[in-house]
Order: structure tokens, then sequence, then C-alpha cells
């Protein structure tokens, strides 16, 4: 929890600067200050009552900030990402994706590169494994820090496929994307995921 909170924390902190040509906080007349935010979850599930108790620990700890949450799911949340983008209008805070996902925010130089920043200290980084702090940018950039890494336990293969085109079954993640090009050459797809859009 603390981890979470901490990582909650850090995003807030740093949404002043995040956004080149981004939203900026509100600050009302009584010193409120007003956070957007974006976030591909759905609160009243219950397998995100972790988020709704950080978000709340959060409020708690600082009246003085009022965060403004749209939630989405799916692709309707990527879309509307996307249209924000476009329009250069993307909220303090927001979960995306690393990698092509979501290099439209990258690329368009609406995040900020945390290595950039005060708040990646040692001891917050002790709190996580280090492969989370692995360059996301050809520069070295660090643009977001995920609360969590999942993990592809099985990886299925057409066997047929395989030995049509003289392939072997890869055994490492390098020699997979090493069989791309002959496998997009045959007019096949490489790779096919089947929990998208749920």
């Amino acid at each position: 929890m603390k981890k979470i909170l901490a990582l909650v924390m850090v995003s807030l902190i740093a949404v002043t600067s995040i956004f080149a040509s981004g939203a900026k906080e509100s600050v009302s007349d009584d010193g409120v200050i007003t956070l957007t935010g974006y976030m591909q979850i759905d609160p009243a599930n219950p397998a995100y009552a972790g988020h709704n108790a950080v978000i709340e620990a959060f409020e708690k700890e600082y009246p003085n900030i009022k965060l403004d949450i749209e939630y989405a799911s799916g692709e309707a949340f990527h879309q509307k990402f996307q249209a924000m983008a476009a329009s250069r209008k993307i909220p303090n805070i927001f979960t995306c994706y690393g990698g092509a996902r979501t290099a439209y925010i990258q690329d368009a130089g609406l995040v900020l590169d945390l290595n950039k920043t005060s708040y990646l200290t040692s001891d917050f980084k002790s709190q996580f494994k280090p492969v989370t702090f692995k360059a996301q940018g050809a520069n070295g950039e660090l643009w977001m820090i995920p609360p969590t890494l999942a993990v592809c336990h099985v990886v299925y293969a057409n066997r047929a496929i395989l030995d049509e085109l003289g392939l072997d079954y890869p055994k490492t993640f390098e020699e997979m994307i090493a069989q791309v090009p002959t496998i997009r050459a045959a007019g096949y797809y490489p790779i096919s995921m089947g929990n998208k859009d749920q």
C-alpha cells in the first residue's frame, strides 16, 4: 500500500511539469488544486479496491488537492486518449501502456522524462524490481513507472507453419523477434493475442 501511495504521490507531485503542452492544474480561490486524471480501470470492480483505497488515503493526506478522474476501459480508453493527445489536452495524471501502444504521447513530447527529476531517489527505486526502471526511450528516457509487470507464461506456436517456413520454435525472445520478417513475408501474423478487448 505504501509503495502504491508513494507512486501516486510521485505522479501527482510531478504533474505540474509533466506535460509541455498538456493540461495545467487549476487552483481555486481557496487554494485547492484540481488535478485531472484519465485511467483505464473500473473503480466499481472489486479488483481495483486497492486503487480506491490509495485515492481515499491520498485525499485524506492532501485535502488541498482535488482529484478529478475520468475512468474508461478497453478500446474506448485508447480511442479517447489518442484524441486527447491529438488535441494536446492531456490530463495531469493517467494510466497508459508502454511501447508503441502509447508512443503518440511520448513522441509528441507530452510527458516528462522522469530521469530529469529528483523524484527517483534510490530509496524510492528500492521498492521496485530493477526492470521497472529500464529505459523506455531511444535516449534512455523513463516516461512511466509501471505499478505492475505482466509476464506471459505460455506461448503457443503453430508447428505446421513453423515447419512450412523452415523455422524452429524460438528459445528466446530475441530468436522470436528475428523470425518476424520471415513470418510476415509469408503473409502470416507473427503474434496473436487472445485477450484483446474482453
